[in-house]
């Protein structure tokens, strides 16, 4: 995040990395341990979004920051340049 993020905005974008971190490592045991032990949805399925969910997200960044700057690995002044059209 820090490589893309346009100097003035570093402190912005780690920000709302830091909430978003904090919001899912809270409501994650919240979520999950209950339906586990209420064999709602089993051991096996939470672990498997477990690992499901951030394979999704890292494409999901990877197809949004093609469609931003039209290259999977931008540089910093290729993403501030696409960033000020």
């Amino acid at each position: 995040l820090a490589d893309l993020t346009p100097e003035e905005r570093v402190g912005r974008a780690m920000g709302t990395n830091n909430v978003f971190g904090d919001i899912g490592g809270g409501l994650g045991p919240l979520l999950s341990l209950p339906l586990v032990e209420a064999d709602a949805v089993g051991f096996e399925f939470v672990y498997g979004a477990s690992a499901v969910v951030p394979m999704v997200a890292g494409a999901v960044l990877v197809v949004g920051i093609y469609v931003h700057t039209g290259r999977v690995s931008p540089t910093i002044s290729e993403s501030v340049r696409s960033g000020s059209d």
